[in-house]
Formats: structure tokens, sequence, C-alpha cells
């Protein structure tokens, strides 16, 4: 389970002699701290630089379907959206499905594939490029169960530490503190630090103080970025996986955003949804229950007034509650010869709306509009002169 090259030790001294690109290791304080925005910006803007860049990421935990082969999802929108030309399994050398780890203790898997898979890996991105990007997993200590944790990768592979941690001053520093004292321990140097999801009205205190902090430990604050909530927000399609229903209507607007800080639990009267459909965002995910006949054709028709406007309706619908065949039969007669976005979703709405509240959508190839957003966002805040670059 899982694919690890096996390699030959003379391969394996080749890739660790080949040491002539900047290699720049991006690792977390926390999960969803920004690993992957910041190595699109970080691309990005080397590129920009006219620097040569490859990108790597050694250990993967999470794939998807592409042609039939499952991928690592973020070494296939590197792939994919910077047009590299390696092939997206070779930049992520040691999947993780589940299952690998037992796999690894009961000793079918062992640690010396998983070097020589990574460092030949490595080896092959590096070739011709003047850096090579190294995206993590998690915090530094994530993957120490298949003794391939980000601190000891770093140390494999000589590259650089970049940390990334979230927001203010206190529990950001102690969260990089943990981090740091790992990267000390496996004599990885870190080349600097990134504050990502800053709060915009702290965002210049923040700066000054952690520059002071960081000062302690001789390292530079790369960059200071606030929080941008559009970056945060999920495409329908990406809810239908979530949610695990189906978009019956409105297919074609399956890359619009939603944000989830304005998803509405329907329980009130048809009167009272119109008009909180006339008062919210145009673009509000309102959740309500499957058997609420009224409250689907209250959207609709709305949805067909703004349209009568010549104005494009953007608010979405998601029914919940278990469907049978008869409510696949009513709802798809009554709701498919319109094209309003419309999911289902097997689920109570509070459970529903708790799915939303907790997700976290990850960047894919496809969804190149908050790509190019969150790139945009980026990387004007990243310090390249501390990387190498002017």
């Amino acid at each position: 389970r899982g694919w690890a090259a096996s390699l030959g030790r003379g391969e394996q001294r080749a890739a660790q002699d080949n040491m002539s690109p900047t290699r720049l290791y991006i690792a977390g304080t926390r999960e969803h701290a920004g690993k992957t925005t910041c190595s699109l910006a970080i691309i990005s803007g080397l590129l920009k630089r006219r620097q040569r860049v490859g990108y790597l990421k050694p250990v993967g935990q999470r794939f998807q379907n592409i042609g039939g082969l499952y991928v690592d999802q973020d070494a296939a929108l590197m792939k994919e959206y910077f047009m590299m030309h390696y092939d997206a399994r070779a930049m992520a050398p040691v999947a993780v499905p589940p299952g690998y780890t037992r796999d690894y203790i009961d000793g079918r898997i062992t640690e010396q594939q998983q070097i020589d898979a990574i460092l030949h890996a490595c080896n092959r991105v590096a070739e011709g490029n003047d850096t090579v990007v190294i995206e993590g997993t998690g915090h530094t200590g994530v993957g120490s169960i298949i003794n391939m944790n980000n601190a000891r990768v770093a140390q494999l592979l000589g590259a650089d530490m970049i940390l990334v941690a979230n927001g203010g001053l206190g529990s950001a520093f102690d969260e990089l503190e943990l981090n740091h004292t790992m990267c000390k321990e496996y004599g990885v140097n870190i080349r600097g630090i990134i504050l990502n999801k800053v709060r915009p009205d702290k965002l210049q205190m923040v700066e000054h103080y952690f520059s002071k902090l960081l000062h302690r430990w001789g390292v530079p604050l790369l960059a200071c970025i606030p929080d941008e909530q559009f970056l945060g927000q999920a495409t329908l399609l990406q809810l239908e996986r979530l949610l695990g229903g189906e978009l019956i209507t409105g297919k074609r607007d399956g890359l619009r955003h939603y944000p989830f800080d304005r998803a509405q639990v329907v329980v009130t009267d048809l009167r009272r949804f119109n008009s909180t459909l006339e008062e919210s965002d145009p673009r509000t995910l309102f959740l309500t229950h499957c058997s609420r006949d009224d409250i689907i054709l209250g959207f609709i028709a709305h949805c067909h007034k703004l349209r009568a406007k010549e104005e494009h309706p953007e608010a979405a619908l998601v029914l919940c509650g278990h469907h049978t065949e008869d409510f696949y039969r009513s709802v798809q007669d009554t709701v498919t010869a319109h094209d309003f976005p419309i999911l289902t979703a097997p689920h109570t709405t509070q459970h529903a709306l708790r799915l939303l509240q907790n997700f976290v959508p990850k960047f894919t190839f496809t969804d190149t509009v908050r790509v190019k957003a969150a790139i945009q966002h980026y990387e004007p805040f990243i310090a390249f002169e501390n990387l190498g670059a002017k």
C-alpha cells in the first residue's frame, strides 16, 4: 500500500551530493496553517524573478483520482498550475494511505525504502533548477510514526526550514517554539517564519513585535500576511463531496465559491423565508429539510424573479435529510426544469451546518480562481530577498 521506489546506495549518495539548488522546506506549526498557499506564492514569486523552480511533497496523505491514478493532491496542483514537466507521482514519492503505518510497523515497508524514494525524487526535481520548494505534511513532528517527520526529512535533504504559523503573538510563538526545538534537535537551519491569517487590524502591531521576538533565534520574519476570507471559501462541487450529496441542478455554477459564515438554516415559514432572501447577501447558502416543498418552491420563485430583472441568482439551497426514491422523483420533477443551485445532503440540517463550519477547503488545480487569488494576495507580502532572490 503506498509507493516507495527502491534504489541502490550509489544513487542515494548521488542524490545527497547534488546540493547545488537551494532547498526550502515549508512546514506548519499545525494542520491548515497555510503551507500549500505559501508554497504557491513562493514558487510564483521565484519564477517571476527568473528562477527555475521544482516542487516536492516527500510524504503525502491526501490523494485524488486523475485518469485512474491516485496522486497527491498538492503535487497534482503544483504540476498542473505551474506546468511542471515531472510526473505528479514522482513529485510525491512516499504515499501514506490508510493502513500504511501498520505495514511499516510490521516491516513490510522499510525505513531505507522511504529514504531512497525521497532522495531519488528530490534528485530528479532538483536537476536543472535553482530552487526546490519542499512542502511538508503538518507540523515538524508529523510522520514520526514512520520515522519520516518533517524535521528529519529536511535534514535528510539538506533543506532550510520555513515555518508557517497562524495568527497573533502568544499562541503563535508558543507553537513556533515547539517546532523550533524539533528543528534544533535535527540540526535543521530555519530560514525564516511566515505569519499567516493575521487579523488585518492587528497586522502592523503583530509584525512589529514578532520581528522583535524572532531576534532571540536570529531568524527573520519572511512575511506577515493578513487574513483573506475568500481564500477559505469552498466551491459547490467541493461542498457536494463534503456533504456526500448531489448537486442536482445548477451544475454550471459548480465552481462558484460560498462563505460558510453566511450559511443559514431555514426553519421559518415561507413568508419569513422570502423576506430573508431579499435581506441576505446574494451569495448565501441556505439549508432546509428536504420535506419543505414550500421553501423549495419559494427559492425557485425568488431565482426566477432575479432572472426576470436580468440579475444572476447566486444563492444556493441545500436539502437535508435522508432522501427516498419518491423524494428524488418529486424534487427532480420540480427543480430539474430550472438551473438554480440546489444540493442534497443525507444529514440533519444541524449536522450539515457543523460540517460546513468545520470544513477547510484544500486548493485543487480545478479551482483556478481561488489559486490565483491566493497567489495575488500572498506574494506581495513575502520578503524574497531573504530567500536569495531579488
